[in-house]
């Protein structure tokens, strides 16, 4: 099977490096992973997630599917 990439019209749009980098996401980034310690602490599957809208957090959470004995938690 051949590798074919997506033409420029389907392709994703790409997201530019230098934000990679920037403080306020190595921030926002340590603040998910807290979260996912959190879970860990649980005995769940360390997930974390931060939502964060102009530097305001909109939503934090982690996995808590044992813990609720619900798969979509």
């Amino acid at each position: 099977m051949a590798d074919h990439p997506l033409p420029p019209e389907k392709s994703p749009p790409k997201a530019p490096f230098e934000t990679f980098g920037q403080p306020d996401h190595e921030h926002w980034m340590r603040e998910a992973l807290k979260e996912a310690r959190l879970a860990e602490a649980k005995e769940e599957v360390p997930i974390g997630c931060v939502i964060v809208h102009n530097g305001v957090v909109i939503g934090r959470g982690h996995n808590q599917t044992e813990s609720l004995q619900d798969p979509t938690a």
